[in-house]
């Protein structure tokens, strides 16, 4: 009987083939056999302790929120597994914002962490766009984020107004020398968040953010006002583009791979989808 097994650094116990286990267990005595059968149902019973997977939790994702499984650290596990392994990481760098704005009794985010949550917001949409299979869409944590950030949204409409005229100064920022938009790369995600917080497209395309802001449903979330003005400077920002894709022929930005074809606002004609201008 072959016993042979590889001893590459990426196997585990779990890894060893049936025969190798089976190899053990013609080299034991009946009475250590009888023990070797109990063995399974130890181990479910052991690993079924909560502490480990608290401890295997917060070593993966120190920012998780076991409240959202009523305490069950097993089941958060395996929900975080079943996505992709960028979403929980994005999902828990703005429930940190929120907690660190609203430790010292404030709700609203000051600029730098806005920013950051604008870009978080840009990288799950691209993130969910890719999910074909819809995992991150149907998910606790997926919901999670959905409230957090409608509440810091709307908690930091003065922060939402200044992200909107920076982007806009963006297109102001030109170098005479180089002959270039010194900021034209940071563009595409700057604009894509204001394409994807008033977006009326199907909810397949870009499901991240239907519920957060949409031109004539907007309910509860965000006043109409607040709507208005997103929109007249979102319009400001277009005005800028264009005028700068008029001037210039060379600004080459490419498409981030998974953004869905409708929101792409950035080419002249939609056919270049994927490739660059």
């Amino acid at each position: 009987m072959d016993l042979s097994v590889s001893t590459s650094h990426s196997q585990s116990l779990v890894d060893l083939p049936d025969s190798a286990i089976l190899g053990i267990m013609f080299c034991l005595e009946a009475e250590d056999l009888a023990r070797f059968g109990t063995l399974n149902h130890r181990l479910k019973r052991i690993s079924g302790d909560l502490r480990l997977w608290e401890y295997i939790c917060l070593r993966l994702w120190p920012g998780c929120r076991v409240e959202l499984y009523n305490g069950d650290w097993a089941r958060l596990c395996r929900s975080r597994k079943a996505l992709p392994a960028a979403f929980p990481k994005l999902k828990d760098r703005v429930s940190l914002q929120q907690a660190s704005a609203g430790a010292d009794g404030q709700s609203d985010l000051d600029q730098v962490a806005f920013e950051d949550v604008m870009h978080v917001v840009f990288s799950i949409g691209v993130l969910m766009a890719r999910d074909e299979r819809k995992n991150v869409a149907r998910s606790l944590e997926y919901a999670d984020y959905s409230q957090t950030f409608v509440e810091l949204l709307k908690a930091s409409p003065t922060c939402m107004v200044k992200f909107f005229r920076d982007t806009r100064e963006i297109m102001d920022d030109y170098d005479f020398w180089g002959l270039g938009y010194v900021r034209w790369q940071d563009m595409p995600w700057r604009r894509q968040v204001p394409a994807a917080l008033t977006s009326r497209e199907d909810r397949s395309a870009i499901e991240f953010t239907m519920e957060i802001i949409r031109p004539g449903q907007l309910g509860p979330k965000l006043c109409g006002a607040q709507a208005a003005l997103y929109g007249a400077l979102t319009q400001d920002i277009d005005a800028a583009i264009r005028s700068a894709q008029e001037e210039s022929a060379d600004l080459m930005v490419a498409v981030p791979l998974g953004m869905p074809r409708s929101h792409w606002w950035y080419f002249l004609t939609p056919t270049f989808v994927g490739q660059r201008c």
